[in-house]
């Protein structure tokens, strides 16, 4: 949506050189848009800047109408930023379809493609918004320069590199790294059409409005929220994969595919969800780490297998990068409306912790600490990313893994298995495993209740015994404070709660309020079940006024905090709707303003 340029919401320009810029591209399937977009993340990663990459796409799963919106900047991002600086249109009936995705700030500066027909006098943007428009023969310039029309981005690239100081050797290296594989004639070919861009723009965009300010530093690692999930997940010790492809997961799988079998793993590309769920539960029996990722209407599939896995209490992870629902939805957007089928999809009582990432780089934590409790307490963990974390590129500070401890399940003692009951009731209701094979370690492993040592029984009384070690040997989570994370002023009496991609937009916001002397505390669980209630209530307690923000439009986050919490009606506000489009910072804004005013 276009911002107006008066009134609330007024941003104002600044002049010159800025230490943030934001670049939005729109255009067809072919055109490059996502890909330039990856290659200016890399090339600011190469140059040590932080960036942070917002893909976007029609409501088809392959082709059509794409566009990216990119941020850069010496410091850290947490949102895709507020308005764009910089716009290029390869085409403007592309743009009518994606213009919710492109946020225009006043005084943009638009380049778009000559050949389109769109005068500059009707390009579809309020004309009370001030801006600088430049037609260029992108297309012409690809052939003259690259050879090809698929030169295009990389000539784009180039001009708004040179135009507005973005990280220009950082690009050359982005894209020698990209094409090596190619060989030197076709990196010869792509640098010739960035350099021709670059070239461009000296002789013709000279005076632009705004142009990024920076200090290079350390090179920074370009990463998705699935790769660094999938990294994470390999480092913890995961070595067998099973998946089925499904926006916006696959990248999980392919990742896998990749680098699994070079550290002894297996990756399975399964026949179907049910497939991928039911090698895991075989997987996780004979003793390996196991990890499968899947979308909504995956999970649902999976529902049965993870009620055996808790029945036999056979430790996996599964990840749910939510996306819109019901049904299909929209397979491209993000939402947060998975968190009931993640907590209570499941027939009798089987209780599995439930974890959520804050952000791209938090997803590798999350995806060790998964795995820490999976094998520690010997349960099914499911891991709610979403399309906003597992699909958008950023270039963060490098991850060391050595500060994460990686844990593994507990097995008898060797000459210690005489009599051996698999499923001891034990006082903290963990009852060592043993793997199959070990002399005197053989169990049953089913989905019918059992006795202690896994043999079936109709006990109503067993059953209650069984169903208390299950349940009860998660309560220790509560109290794990590494999996609970505050933000901001310690002194503060306004708060927010909130999950997931959801809380890096109150984060932004919290930045540009203390700036204005304004503050609020944030606290954000990754563990949603089971849910760390003496820390969220006390936090409840101390606060005047408490937002709880989410992406559902029944507030699902919320009527589970009222399951657990003392949430005063007359200190809660809450803020939350469906997904298919991010929060704004404004939009959040707009709400702390009113609770600290």
């Amino acid at each position: 949506m276009d911002l107006p340029s008066k009134g609330a919401l007024e941003i104002a320009r600044p002049g010159g050189e800025v230490k943030d810029i934001t670049i939005g591209m729109v255009g067809s399937g072919g055109d490059g848009v996502i890909s330039a977009g990856e290659f200016l993340v890399t090339a600011a990663a190469n140059e040590g800047l932080y960036s942070y990459l917002l893909k976007a796409f029609g409501p088809q799963i392959r082709g059509g109408e794409s566009s990216c919106r990119v941020r850069i900047s010496d410091h850290h991002l947490y949102t895709h930023g507020i308005g764009l600086d910089v716009l290029v249109v390869f085409n403007w009936k592309d743009f009518m379809k994606m213009k919710s995705e492109l946020v225009i700030k006043d005084g943009i500066f638009i380049i778009y493609e000559e050949k389109d027909p769109t005068p500059e006098d009707e390009i579809p943007i309020d004309p009370s918004i001030n801006r600088t428009v430049c037609r260029i023969p992108l297309s012409k310039l690809a052939m003259d320069l690259g050879g090809s029309a698929l030169a295009k981005n990389m000539v784009t690239l180039g001009i708004i590199a040179e135009a507005f100081h973005l990280p220009s050797d950082g690009l050359r290296q982005a894209l020698r790294d990209k094409f090596q594989r190619k060989g030197e004639k076709v990196v010869a070919s792509n640098i010739a059409a960035l350099e021709g861009g670059m070239s461009y723009a000296r002789e013709h965009l000279r005076d632009v409005p705004v142009w990024l300010d920076y200090i290079g530093g350390t090179p920074k690692m370009a990463i998705t929220g699935n790769e660094a999930l999938s990294a994470g997940a390999l480092y913890a010790g995961c070595r067998f994969y099973a998946g089925y492809p499904i926006t916006p997961s696959t990248e999980n799988l392919e990742w896998m595919a990749h680098e699994l079998p070079k550290f002894g793993g297996t990756c399975i590309q399964a026949e179907d969800e049910l497939a991928a769920i039911a090698m895991l539960v075989g997987a996780s029996f004979s003793g390996a780490k196991a990890m499968t990722s899947t979308a909504g209407p995956g999970l649902s599939l999976m529902t049965e297998a993870l009620g055996l896995a808790s029945m036999a209490e056979l430790p996996m992870v599964v990840v749910n990068c939510q996306r819109t629902g019901p049904s299909t939805g929209i397979p491209t957007k993000p939402e947060q409306s998975d968190l009931y089928q993640a907590l209570f999809s499941a027939h009798g009582d089987a209780p599995r912790p439930v974890l959520a990432p804050i952000s791209v780089f938090d997803c590798f934590r999350i995806a060790v600490e998964a795995f820490n409790i999976a094998e520690a307490f010997q349960t099914p963990v499911i891991v709610l990313s979403d399309q906003l974390i597992a699909q958008r590129k950023v270039s963060v500070d490098r991850i060391d893994p050595r500060r994460l401890a990686v844990h593994n399940r507990k097995q008898p003692a060797a000459g210690n298995l005489e009599g051996y009951k698999r499923f001891e009731l034990t006082d903290d209701g963990i009852s060592p495993m043993a793997l199959p094979g070990t002399k005197g370690g053989a169990y049953v492993a089913s989905g019918i209740e059992h006795d202690e040592t896994g043999e079936p029984t109709s006990s109503g009384v067993l059953h209650r015994k069984m169903n208390q070690k299950r349940i009860n040997k998660l309560e220790p989570l509560r109290e794990w404070s590494n999996l609970v994370m505050n933000f901001g002023h310690e002194n503060a009496t306004v708060g927010a709660i909130s999950w997931g991609s959801s809380v890096n937009v109150l984060r932004e916001v919290q930045v540009r309020l203390a700036e204005q002397g304004m503050h609020f505390r944030i606290i954000a669980p990754s563990i949603l079940y089971p849910l760390p209630t003496r820390v969220l209530q006390s936090f409840v307690d101390a606060m005047d006024k408490l937002l709880i923000l989410e992406m559902s439009e029944m507030g699902q986050f919320y009527h589970y905090l009222r399951m657990h919490l003392d949430l005063p009606a007359d200190k809660v506000k809450t803020y939350y709707r469906s997904g298919g489009r991010v929060f704004s910072v404004f939009e959040i804004e707009d709400e702390m303003r009113g609770l600290l005013s």
